[in-house]
């Protein structure tokens, strides 16, 4: 069997995702990739064949101030984006239709659908909201949905979990699987020096919140309370989160606004004592790659109570969720004393291998 893996949109957030998807459907069949020039290597697949790389200049240009602001501004103009349309389309320009499976593993709607068409199509669907919102201030919300339709009656969308399976359908999508999103232990050493080049105390309890969504009204407590500042003083705990825009008055609290690399992020994460999702429930059907990534490494994790996270409370041994700062205080405190392992029931949701095998040999 030949498998097409193209992940035209590379982002540093989905390597473990790549990374696992690969491992399994090499054993599945012989698979080549197409990607960002670079991010093969990043991702450290043995089994896979580098088949296509994109170039930089189809990506948005984040390292400079100026020609970002003006891509944004086009983008949102015209609703073209070269880093999801153009990507895909250089991809499809350099393939023959003659693949038993195309797996594109980050899910584009619009770009999706306006590709010329290719048989034997699996897209992931890494975040339903993508699915719905356009984040183009000119389009509007039923055109993605359109999209989205388009995509499902042509292709397979895959669901990485039962739930979001069920708010895809929800869409009239006719053409939906699950495979899960599968996670491996982090095998990297802690590079100590990531602390002296953020200027992250050593000698505290470490929390993190690794991802850029948190509910607004808990960044004003995490940044100027100093009553929270005071609880984390007292209880030898530091906070650590990843804001592109925000900034800390408190003294336990260090915020990070750059770009973290891989080697960074995954130091920060196995060195802490506990990760932290605020998210915002800006949608019904949420998955988080950061929870599974806590599963793999057995890392604790506390969750704000949001409808979309409950598909992962079999999973968790002790009290995760929280509500606001008062029982995120609680939570903290609580799960000092939480019994090893963490977490159950992991072996139906550790390997995407069997799901993708069933699929692609039906």
């Amino acid at each position: 069997m030949r498998i097409l893996y193209i992940d035209n949109i590379s982002p540093i957030g989905h390597v473990q995702y790549n990374r696992i998807n690969l491992e399994a459907l090499c054993k599945i069949g012989n698979v080549f990739t197409a990607m960002r020039k670079g991010y093969f290597e990043k991702i450290g697949s043995s089994g896979s064949n580098k088949l296509i790389e994109i170039p930089d200049s189809l990506y948005m240009p984040i390292e400079h101030k100026w020609k970002f602001l003006i891509y944004r501004i086009l983008r949102r103009i015209t609703g073209y984006d070269s880093e999801t349309q153009g990507t895909l389309k250089y991809v499809r320009d350099r393939v023959e239709d003659n693949w038993d499976a195309v797996i594109i593993s980050h899910m584009e709607p619009k770009s999706l659908s306006k590709m010329d068409p290719l048989k034997n199509v699996y897209a992931v669907c890494h975040q339903y909201n993508s699915l719905i919102n356009t984040g183009v201030r000119f389009v509007k919300k039923n055109n993605r949905i359109k999209y989205t339709i388009d995509v499902g009656n042509r292709y397979t969308i895959i669901a990485l979990s039962d739930s979001m399976m069920k708010g895809i359908k929800n869409l009239k999508v006719s053409n939906v699987k699950m495979v899960p999103h599968g996670f491996l232990p982090i095998n990297e050493n802690i590079d100590s020096k990531i602390f002296d080049k953020l200027h992250i105390l050593r000698d505290k309890k470490l929390l993190f919140i690794p991802s850029y969504n948190h509910k607004a009204d808990l960044n004003s407590y995490f940044y100027d309370s100093r009553e929270f500042d005071t609880f984390l003083e007292q209880n030898d705990f530091y906070l650590v989160i990843k804001d592109k825009n925000g900034k800390s008055n408190n003294q336990n609290v260090k915020v990070i606004n750059s770009w973290l690399s891989e080697s960074d992020y995954q130091s920060l994460f196995l060195s802490s004592f506990c990760v932290i999702l605020p998210y915002d429930n800006n949608t019904s059907y949420r998955e988080s790659g950061v929870i599974m990534e806590c599963f793999a490494n057995n890392k604790l994790c506390l969750r704000l109570d949001t409808p979309s996270l409950h598909v992962y409370d079999q999973y968790f041994n002790y009290e995760s969720y929280f509500s606001d700062i008062s029982s995120l205080k609680e939570r903290l405190l609580s799960i000092e004393d939480a019994t090893q392992p963490f977490y159950r029931y992991l072996d139906k949701i550790s390997n995407p291998y069997h799901s993708w095998y069933i699929l692609l040999n039906k």
